[in-house]
């Protein structure tokens, strides 16, 4: 190594002083510049951490939505399976009934008949009756006028006066029968 004198290294000194200044400037604008990034970096992180949050909060209330319609959806679908239920026992309700009245029409057809040829039987047991009484008393009915009247022989005499245009043969039949059966 060279020896160097006190001038030497005092003349260097300035020099590195120099470098060490500038390389101390250079330093602290990087640093004054990577501080100002990591200013922006922080502030950016607080901005996406307060848009995490809103967003967590978006979503837990978008999830809380999405759970009360799903709830809602299973209580309809609860409440339709049950009116489906009420549907079916109510169309076999009426089903039952339809066949009840189908047999109760079947059951007044028949009472009807019934009905009908128990007036026929007891019209024509009366006839015969009165025809018996005819014969009996030579009483004498004439159908043929515009109306049947007549004397029943009781105890008073009971006379007797239709119009056939305002009674069927039936009720008359009915009338006179009672008259005969007073006496």
């Amino acid at each position: 190594m060279d020896k160097c004198s006190a001038d030497d290294v005092i003349a260097c000194m300035d020099i590195i002083t120099q470098g060490a200044q500038n390389a101390l400037k250079s330093f602290r604008e990087q640093f004054d510049t990577f501080q100002k990034f990591y200013l922006e970096l922080e502030k950016q992180n607080n901005d996406l951490s307060d848009l995490h949050s809103s967003l967590e909060e978006n979503i837990n209330s978008e999830h809380s939505k999405c759970q009360n319609f799903i709830d809602q959806l299973m209580q309809d679908s609860e409440d339709l399976k049950k009116a489906e239920s009420s549907l079916e026992n109510l169309q076999k309700i009426e089903s039952i009934k339809l066949q009840e009245c189908e047999e109760l029409k079947k059951k007044i057809d028949i009472l009807k008949k019934k009905s009908e040829t128990l007036e026929v039987d007891s019209a024509q047991d009366k006839r015969d009756e009165i025809l018996a009484y005819k014969v009996l008393t030579r009483a004498n009915f004439v159908y043929t006028t515009k109306k049947v009247t007549g004397i029943v022989a009781s105890n008073p005499p009971q006379p007797f006066y239709f119009k056939p245009q305002e009674m069927t043969q039936h009720e008359i039949t009915e009338r006179l029968w009672d008259l005969i059966v007073q006496k």
